[in-house]
């Protein structure tokens, strides 16, 4: 029969008095306990705690005590919902709401002020085009009109400008009320 060192015997010993061993590990644990007094006395000191915390243990007060347990804890969970004031979760409710209706104000007005502090399209058309006269020099520009549906006329200029080889190209539309659309 093959020995066992001690970490081994110290695990058995635990399962030993735990839930238990088999025919085999029981006797090759014996035969290690018989030769080694250190595993002996750890095999005591253990008894003697399983036997102590045993004996702390309360007995179970048994199946009717559970039952009237669960019965008053539910019957007073019932009590204290009940007794929430109603008005107190339509408190939390509306706070939830006017939170909501103050941050999407707020937003609005930010986004009503960006509106009225972007320039308009004809005054960044504009302002593009200068850029790129600036950027690539002289414009080269074509323009033709044509007519649309009830009366209204459209305009379509191209542009063209180059510099070292490079070519910048674009075009724009315009209508008839002057809404330049680039």
């Amino acid at each position: 029969m093959k020995k066992i060192n001690c970490f081994m015997a110290e695990e058995w010993i635990v399962k030993a008095l735990d839930e238990g061993l088999a025919p085999e590990e029981r006797l090759r644990l014996d035969e290690h306990l018989r030769e080694c007094p250190a595993c002996r006395r750890m095999r005591e000191a253990t008894e003697k705690v399983i036997d102590s915390v045993a004996g702390d243990v309360p007995a179970d007060p048994g199946e009717e005590f559970w039952t009237r347990y669960h019965q008053s804890l539910a019957a007073r969970l019932r009590e204290k919902h009940l007794q929430s004031p109603w008005w107190s979760r339509w408190q939390v409710a509306a706070a939830f709401v006017l939170s909501g209706i103050v941050i999407i104000s707020i937003g609005l007005a930010h986004l009503d002020q960006a509106v009225k502090d972007r320039p308009q399209g004809r005054q960044v058309a504009v302002e593009v085009v200068n850029e790129l006269a600036d950027l690539y020099g002289p414009i080269q520009e074509e323009a033709s009109s044509y007519a649309a549906s009830a009366g209204q006329t459209f305009t379509l200029a191209t542009s063209q400008a180059s510099y070292n080889g490079a070519v910048a190209s674009w075009f724009e539309v315009e209508d008839d009320s002057d809404q330049l659309f680039m």
